[in-house]
């Protein structure tokens, strides 16, 4: 259209997808009308390219959530705190089962959980559990837990040694439904939940959760195993290396649970480390309880400058190592696995790698108090 006929023909459809086209004589029309009227039709077309151009869709928007930043996905992992938590983390699991439960464990006598393992049979739920045939260390019955599993398979739980292939069967993991696990640090005893120091991460990474239970399955029947998850720490297969290469790497800081940290190599590195300038700090139960052994390797830590002390109020049975709390290439081992030899190179153990800063800093500050407010000096022996 030309002449005083002319008119501005806007698509509003740009902005309000519901409008008509709109047709005004321009004669009619103020020029800062018109003018603005430009500049919204401009505003509609870059809005509606939105959808197809993320550097325009983090402006415009019809949705306030499409303005967020984007965000890595929630954290797979969920920290518990033993024995601060008590057995909910484990009854809920157990309870939440509508198909499956697998559980591998060292020891298990707890009759809370024991008798949640039966009512999850009770109802249905395929409960299978890899256990250790093991002497108890204290009393030198020979597999301590046949009692137990005895019990849970008269109420249709399946029962199996773990294989013998391993020393023993030390792992602590739950498996629910295939869905996710709990890894813990801690035996399924009355005294975890009362009074020692433990720590459960559940992982909802599909990735660890099927490696965990393909394992499991490979274990029940008495089969090698394979490991493709580098975030899964497996022993006897390769945990030695990992927990070497995490206190090799540190620079500033690591700390450091243990209830059996005696293996000579572990315990030259965290030496050697304390000697460059790293601030390393454990935390065991009282070494004179272990051996000699045990007190002469707390003994060598504490000579090269390593911070050492034990536990008083709470028996220190964590397995934790964090390296450089705080910094960009934090790193956080959580597992089964004590720091001796059988453990990293006999024993059927797992521990998980983590670099999560909620599960690591929620880990370090339960070491401050502890530290703080629940430990000692060891009194170590005159030389």
């Amino acid at each position: 259209m030309t002449g005083p006929e002319a008119c501005t023909i806007l698509s509003a459809t740009c902005i309000f997808p519901t409008c008509h086209v709109l047709m005004i004589p321009m004669q009619k029309i103020p020029a800062f009308i018109i003018l603005f009227l430009v500049i919204l039709a401009c505003l509609g077309f870059l809005a509606a390219e939105s959808g197809s151009n993320p550097a325009i869709a983090g402006i415009f928007s019809r949705s306030p959530k499409a303005i967020t930043p984007a965000i890595s996905s929630p954290s797979p992992y969920i920290l518990f705190i033993e024995p601060d938590s008590g057995r909910a983390p484990i009854i809920d699991a157990i309870d939440s089962a509508t198909r499956s439960i697998n559980l591998t464990i060292y020891n298990l006598n707890d009759k809370k959980i024991m008798a949640a393992l039966e009512n999850a049979s009770a109802r249905g739920i395929a409960v299978r559990v890899i256990y250790d045939a093991g002497k108890d260390p204290e009393s030198e019955v020979t597999d301590r837990n046949l009692p137990r599993m005895q019990e849970l398979e008269s109420h249709g739980v399946l029962t199996r040694p773990g294989p013998a292939v391993f020393a023993k069967t030390h792992q602590k993991t739950f498996t629910i439904d295939g869905k996710y696990s709990l890894i813990m640090t801690c035996n399924l005893k009355p005294d975890t939940f009362s009074s020692t120091r433990d720590f459960i991460v559940r992982t909802d990474n599909l990735t660890e959760v099927r490696e965990i239970g393909e394992v499991f399955d490979a274990d029940w029947n008495n089969r090698t195993a394979t490991y493709r998850v580098p975030t899964l720490v497996w022993s006897p297969d390769h945990a030695r290396a990992t927990i070497l290469s995490l206190i090799e790497g540190a620079h500033s800081d690591i700390t450091i649970y243990n209830e059996n940290l005696e293996d000579p190599l572990v315990v030259e590195n965290l030496s050697q480390a304390a000697k460059r300038g790293v601030l390393v700090r454990v935390l065991i139960p009282d070494p004179a309880g272990g051996g000699k052994k045990r007190l002469k390797a707390a003994e060598n830590l504490a000579d090269s400058g390593v911070a050492i002390r034990q536990g008083t109020s709470y028996y220190m049975h964590a397995k934790v190592l964090i390296a450089d709390n705080g910094t960009g290439s934090q790193r956080a081992f959580v597992g089964s696995q004590n720091f001796e030899t059988q453990h990293l190179d006999k024993d059927r153990e797992l521990g998980l790698l983590l670099v999560d800063p909620a599960i690591i800093s929620g880990i370090q500050a339960t070491f401050e108090e502890d530290w703080s407010l629940r430990s000692g000096p060891i009194p170590f022996s005159p030389q």
